[in-house]
Order: C-alpha cells, then structure tokens, then sequence
C-alpha cells in the first residue's frame, strides 16, 4: 500500500493483476468521491457489493460461505457446536483442526498445495504474492522456457540441460563402463547392423524371381529394357534353350509341363524361329508396356503384342503373355499330347508349331493336327480340337457292338439286354409265350451294322443313334390256351451301344 493510499480511497489496481485476481476472489467497486458541500452535490448513496449488499469499506473480500451455515439454513450448528456428521472436536472441512494456526497446511497434506476449501488462484499458505506456483513461469520470465533447474521442453525429465554437468557416475581416465552397459551397447550395435543388411538384402533377392517374370522363382536373366526383354526371350526360343526362355514367362496360371527342351525341339523341328523384330516399347492398354515384335515360324510370319509391366521400385520386368494357352477341354479321359507330351490340365506353350494327339488310340483330333500356336488367334483355333474315333476306335467300337447285338438276336425270351421287348404286346386276345420269339437283322440292318462307325458322346464313351432294323415273330396264346403266329411289327425297339473306352476291359451298354 503507497502513502496516498487508505482503505478508505483505495488507489487502481494493474489490469494485468486484476485480470489474474478476478478468477479467484470478487473485486469490490472503487469507493465514489468524497460528497461536495455544494447545493447541487448528488445525493449519497452508499455502495452495493456483487451481491447487492451494502459495501463497506475497508472490509476484504472473502469466498462464499457455506450455505449449510448461513443463517436459518436448516443444517446450521449453533456456534461452538460441531457440524452435522461430525464429532466432537473434528473439525469441517476447508476449516483448520483444533488448536492447529489458521493458514497452516493440515497434516499429511504437502506445503505449498491450497487448503481444501481455499479458492484456486490464491497464495498457499506461506507463500508470498507475485511468486510463481509451482510449474508456472517466474515473473519476467518468458513463458515456454525452463525456469532455473527444470528441463527444458522436449529434453527427458532427469536429464541436464545446457550448461549443467552430465549426470549419473562419472566418467573419466580412471573410470570404466560397467559390463552390462558394454554388452548392452554391443547388441544394439549388432541390431542395427542386422536391419542395414536386411533393408539391402530384401530388394536384391526380390529381383529376377516371380516378381519379375520368371516361373518356379527362378531368376529371369538381366533385361535393362523391356525391348531387351523381349528379344532376349525370342532368341532363346530360337536357340532351342527352353530353361532360359522359361524364365521369362509367367506360369502362374497354367501348367508349365510344355514349357521343356524337348517339347521346343519338337517345335523347331516342325518350324523354325527366324528373322526376330522387336519395336519400341508403347504405354499399354491393360499393362504398363507393350512391345510389338515380328518373326516368323516356319516361314510364317507372325506378328504380336508383349503385356508387360516394369516395377519402378527396382526395374524388374514381368510379361503377361510371354506363352500360348493350350485347352483340354473335351479330352477328359481321353488324354491330349502336344508334341508328344500328354498333359491333363490347361498348359502353356512357347510360340511356335506343335502336333496334336490322343492317349488312347481309339481317338484322334478332328481336322488338322499340326498347327501354328503364337498368338491369341491361334491360341483360339487350337481352343477348338475335338477328339474324335480313330481308325482303330471304329473298327473296335463295331466289333463289341456286332457281338452284343449277336447275342441278342440269338435270345427266344421276352426282353434281352439290347431291348426289343414283346412282353407287354398283345394282339386280339393273344399274348406272348415266352421263349417263341424269333429277331432278325433285316438286310437293311445287316449293313447298318457292317457301316457303324460310332460318335464321341461324353470323354472316352462311345455311342451311336444308328437304326438296326429287325424281324420279329412270336407265338400268342389267348385265354382258351388256343395258340397263334404273330408278327411284330411295332413296338420292340432296340436300345442304343455305349461303349466306355477309358474302362480297363470296355464293353458294350445298351440303354
């Protein structure tokens, strides 16, 4: 308090402070000036606090008082009795105990933290105003940076900060590690070691392997462009060096059984890979790269697109469609060789020609046999081979049916194994007897059966729709066991031969 200041004309406070003060306790207005004795002084009216009580001044403002001891609350103890839930000399809370100095902290509560009861923002007991609270700036001290003897931020709690010593055991000519910090030392050494490796080792074995277009993670050979990717790849075909070619294409959706020298040999015998090239690499409609080629196979040319991509991590190479897909659908049993190699899936093949053929020689490939495989088109048209009966399969196939159907005819009962069937006839009152029916092959019939050559109907089984036509004759009688000769004229047809060549021992089903 300066000289010119009294209770009575208190004197303005700083902002900054009262800002700072406001949060805690109410500040009361400033007193009005002193009545004039003039006849035209305003009358005096005393000053109102925040609450609309008379402000008196000189009196120090105090926090709000509980209202459970506010006069006429009903939980109001007289004075110098205890409060209610408490007993005899236990004092209330945010009140000191008994005999214990106001304004001291109560016991096992830490000096320097408010009192319960004591409003946020006020000195604690023993400490002066305009000190800072703990973990707040000193005054003057711009906010943000250490106080003296606390880290600055960012820097681990526990450690020095600038200009203080190192902490922790002394290190000098006379003092040494101890052993557990060497090895622990040690051991991150090696870990980071470990993981510089690795990060080096990783990519490099990535390199060349499916990853890049090789089959089987086997490394392609090295191709600095997609160009040279793809005449490398031509010229190894026309080399005959299949374990190279084959680790430029990707197998990872069909078989690679073809993919071997002795399938490509086979090829380059039947027409040779000449006169290979490669155009300039073009940004591709379903891949990264297509690279246009020409060459020729036999003296035909053939002109095609390479689907590849390039990785720009580490430039390795994969191409789409390096092979040429070869279908076996509807040779399921029967069993399909390309260049003599029998395969039982979907396989890839190098470009170039091959000759198709059956497992089993009661089949053959319908038209042409030797074909051109390089390209989609092509791939297509081999898409198309169906098996059908070979010379052998014929002559096989009309022998079982000949020998079923003899055996047949050569029946008296009602119903036989080929069908022709009169048990249900019945003609003027006359029904069948049983073992007088008499079944003929009609000259008609004869060379039916001497032409029969059968159709694939279902994988190795062989049928035929073909009409035998037959003589029948049988003897009826009626319920006066009078008998009768009768002619068949409709109504026993005959069933249709199936035979099973895929069986160990084919023969003859009639259905």
């Amino acid at each position: 308090m300066s000289e010119h200041e009294t209770p009575e004309t208190p004197q303005p406070h700083d902002p900054a402070a009262a800002d700072s003060a406001s949060d805690a306790v109410p500040t009361p207005p400033p007193a009005p000036p002193a009545p004039s004795d003039g006849p035209d002084a305003p009358p005096t009216t005393p000053p109102t606090g925040p609450d609309g009580s008379e402000y008196v001044p000189g009196a120090h403002a105090l926090p709000p008082a509980d209202p459970r001891h506010a006069p006429g609350h009903a939980s109001a103890n007289a004075p110098g009795e205890p409060s209610p839930g408490l007993t005899d000399g236990q004092s209330a809370p945010g009140q000191p105990a008994p005999g214990q100095p106001y304004g001291q902290p109560a016991p096992g509560q830490p000096y320097g933290q408010p009192a319960p009861g004591q409003p946020y923002g006020q000195p604690a007991p023993g400490q002066s105003y305009g000190q800072p609270a703990p973990g707040q700036p000193a005054p003057g001290q711009p906010y943000g940076q250490p106080a003296p003897g606390q880290p600055a931020p960012g820097q681990p709690y526990g450690q020095p900060g600038p200009g203080f010593p190192p902490a922790g055991p002394e290190i000098g000519p006379n003092k040494k590690l101890p052993l557990g910090a060497l090895i622990g030392i040690i051991a991150a050494g090696v870990v980071v070691l470990l993981v510089i490796a690795l990060a080096i080792i990783i990519p490099l074995a990535g390199r060349g392997g499916d990853a890049g277009g090789g089959s089987n993670g086997e490394p392609a050979p090295p191709a600095a462009t997609p160009e040279e990717w793809v005449e490398e790849y031509l010229t190894a075909l026309s080399e005959g060096d299949a374990e190279t070619a084959r680790k430029y294409v990707d197998t990872s959706s069909y078989s690679d059984a073809l993919l071997t020298d002795e399938v490509l040999a086979a090829s380059l015998e039947l027409g040779a890979i000449d006169d290979i090239e490669v155009g300039e690499a073009e940004e591709g409609e379903y891949s990264d790269v297509v690279v246009p080629a020409t060459f020729t196979v036999g003296g035909t040319e053939v002109t095609r697109e390479f689907e590849m991509y390039q990785s720009e991590y580490d430039g390795d190479i994969t191409m789409y469609n390096g092979g040429a897909r070869i279908s076996t659908y509807g040779f399921d049993d029967i069993g399909l060789t390309v260049n003599g190699v029998e395969i039982s899936e979907d396989a890839l093949v190098f470009p170039g020609m091959y000759e198709f053929a059956t497992s089993l020689e009661e089949f053959t490939i319908e038209g042409e046999t030797t074909l051109l495989v390089a390209d989609e088109k092509s791939e297509e048209a081999a898409s198309m081979l169906r098996p059908v009966l070979s010379e052998t399969g014929v002559a096989s196939f009309r022998e079982l049916v000949t020998a079923s159907l003899r055996e047949c005819l050569a029946m008296k009962t009602l119903a036989t194994p080929c069908g022709m069937d009169v048990t249900g006839l019945e003609q003027d009152g006359f029904s069948p007897v049983d073992g007088t029916v008499t079944r003929a092959l009609t000259a008609e019939g004869e060379a039916s059966l001497a032409a029969l050559v059968g159709e694939v109907s279902d994988r190795a089984v062989v049928s035929t729709y073909e009409s035998f036509r037959t003589d029948i004759t049988l003897e009826g009688q009626n319920a006066a066991g009078e008998r009768g000769a009768f002619e068949v004229l409709f109504g026993a047809g005959m069933l249709s031969p199936k035979v099973d060549f895929a069986a160990e021992a084919p023969t003859v089903v009639w259905e």
